[in-house]
């Protein structure tokens, strides 16, 4: 990906944001993030600017045909949040939903993770900008790199699939799904929308989620999903009294519980990427607060490959 390309993502994100508060739907505190390269005052190493996404189209890995389809119990209410602490040093899912959770295993190394099709707003969007899996096409993020979870699944969420013929087209995440039958799908999601929803419209911000899990599943009923937490975020980051890490925690916490309702699997990657304090790692941040650079992409995939979903 070039310089002039990810300036351009910037601004259309930064374009929907403005149009979206002058027309009255989205709060003034509300900022849809986007990877962005450019340098801030931090502690972190100096970022460096994505290499060129992968030009060579492969085809998303299929599920094998006889593999048994995931469980699905019927939705109950979420647990209650009113004795969970959610503060930034103390919050943990430690001993909870462990019906949900990956515990640790043996590394399942790199041939399971390109068996993984990644799902994502800005915070997923890198792993194809530094090009850190080997096939950038299971990488699905719409052309802005950046997605609403209220949007996702909508029109206005529809990712870039590129088919075996190296063509791509936009199309709903369920459709994609339905095309490519992935083994496994990893869904990185929340951060855009946790200053509007997570604290005044939570039931509407997870429904929203199990509604794009449904629609997933019913697409492409063997796949294996599993719902990544949400990133934490770095203490200098310009708008962390409105994207905060008690707000990321609190989305988490409630996406773990979703995970154990409706019977898909969570990965708990915040707490690889998290220093003592709770913030995320200046060192492995991009330099602007909110999103991972490679050595934070490395640690991701670490974790992933090292709680596996057998």
């Amino acid at each position: 990906m070039n310089n002039n390309k990810l300036k351009a993502v910037i601004a259309i994100s930064l374009l929907v944001t403005l149009i979206a508060t002058m027309s009255g739907c989205k709060k003034k505190d509300e900022e849809v993030v986007i990877l962005d390269d450019s340098s801030k005052n931090s502690s972190s190493s100096e970022s460096q600017k994505p290499p060129e996404s992968s030009s060579t189209p492969v085809a998303p890995s299929k599920a094998d045909s006889s593999t048994s389809t995931p469980s699905t119990p019927p939705s109950t209410k979420p647990t209650s949040t009113s004795s969970v602490d959610f503060s930034r040093d103390g919050f943990s899912l430690k001993g909870k939903f462990t019906n949900a959770i990956l515990p640790e295993t043996a590394d399942a190394g790199e041939d399971y993770i390109n068996k993984i099709v990644f799902v994502g707003d800005s915070t997923t969007y890198g792993l194809k900008a530094y090009k850190m899996i080997k096939n950038t096409n299971n990488v699905w993020t719409p052309k802005s790199g950046t997605i609403m979870l209220t949007e996702a699944n909508t029109s206005a969420g529809k990712i870039v699939y590129t088919d075996k013929n190296g063509s791509e087209s936009e199309m709903m995440i369920k459709d994609a799904a339905a095309l490519s039958k992935p083994e496994y799908m990893v869904l990185t999601l929340g951060t855009n929308g946790i200053s509007m929803y997570i604290d005044k419209n939570t039931d509407y911000y997870v429904s929203e989620y199990e509604k794009l899990i449904n629609s997933i599943k019913e697409a492409s009923p063997n796949t294996k999903i599993i719902i990544q937490t949400a990133f934490p975020i770095c203490s200098y980051y310009k708008n962390i009294d409105t994207i905060s890490n008690e707000r990321v925690n609190k989305a988490n916490y409630l996406f773990a519980d979703l995970a154990q309702r409706i019977g898909v699997k969570f990965l708990d990657t915040a707490t690889v990427l998290k220093n003592d304090k709770g913030y995320m790692e200046n060192s492995i941040c991009n330099g602007d607060g909110i999103h991972l650079n490679e050595e934070g992409f490395k640690l991701e995939l670490d974790y992933i490959r090292t709680h596996a979903y057998k």
